[in-house]
């Protein structure tokens, strides 16, 4: 994270919108919040979340993540500086990431999911497949592998 620019003044309004409980509690964010339920600070739009970590570590490399999976936790004990791939996989674990035809990109849908698995048991190729549902061959493939779409039987 870049160094953090507050004066003193924005340091303690910034800690008088925080609800403090117990250590093992989420201190959720009071102020302002993101569309995507994230607490905002200063008309330059920081994370409160990230804005913590920074004081709490000083200057970290990734992102601010939660172990609580509360978007509003300002808790330093609930915050630890991760990786992209940390932040996917705990997307996936608090089911807070898309997947599937829930998932913007989608292109197929459950449905599509079981008659192309039907079709691949009648042998058809992975090409024929993939041009049925206008999609790449490498698509079917992982269908095929069990890469993608594992959830849908």
């Amino acid at each position: 994270m870049k160094p953090l620019h507050l004066t003193n003044t924005q340091l303690e309004r910034f800690v008088t919108l925080i609800d403090k409980g117990e250590d093992t509690d989420c201190w959720n964010w009071l102020g302002s919040v993101s569309n995507e339920g994230y607490g905002r600070f200063t008309k330059k739009n920081l994370s409160t979340h990230r804005i913590m970590l920074y004081l709490t570590i000083g200057p970290y490399q990734g992102l601010a993540l939660h172990t609580c999976g509360n978007r509003q936790c300002c808790n330093p004990n609930h915050l630890y500086a991760g990786s992209n791939r940390d932040n996917v996989k705990d997307a996936l674990k608090d089911g807070t990431h898309p997947v599937g035809e829930k998932h913007p990109h989608a292109k197929l849908t459950c449905t599509d999911v079981k008659k192309i698995r039907r079709l691949l048991g009648k042998g058809l190729s992975n090409q024929d497949i993939a041009r049925r549902f206008s999609v790449s061959a490498k698509a079917i493939y992982n269908i095929k592998k069990s890469r993608t779409w594992v959830a849908v039987q």
